[in-house]
């Protein structure tokens, strides 16, 4: 799994914790460091990291002035899209666990593209036990 650390910003708080709109935009700054990758290894019209769908299940209230990890790695990989697994911990719990199917098109023709031998390869790394 990919690790990513973070302090929530003052902005995030709402009711003293942290906001339930939040951990999803933590999520998408998580993912976006395997967007170029996957890009890079499939070729110049290559755009990954379109969202078709996405779920969040909160777990417990994440906190200000506490870091938060988020852990991410793939559930699956399909020709032209993957399933990323995400989860927010705080202080040794997990609070939110999140899947996002992500796509990839081609730029120009704004149709799904499929991954290249190349991508899938380096997708397979990021891919967790179920």
């Amino acid at each position: 799994m990919l690790h990513y650390t973070l302090m929530p910003q003052d902005s995030e708080i709402g009711s003293g914790h942290v906001v339930n709109t939040v951990p999803p935009k933590w999520f998408e700054q998580a993912r976006i460091a395997t967007y170029q990758p996957v890009e890079q290894r499939t070729g110049p019209n290559a755009v990954f990291g379109l969202v078709r769908s996405a779920s969040y299940d909160y777990l417990r209230e994440l906190w200000p002035g506490i870091e938060v990890e988020i852990r991410t790695g793939l559930h699956s990989i399909g020709n032209t899209s993957v399933v990323f697994y995400q989860e927010a911990w705080q202080e040794g719990q997990l609070a939110v666990t999140g899947k996002t199917v992500v796509v990839m098109i081609d730029r120009d023709k704004r149709i799904k593209l499929a991954f290249s031998p190349a991508s899938r390869e380096y997708l397979a790394g990021l891919l967790i036990a179920p």
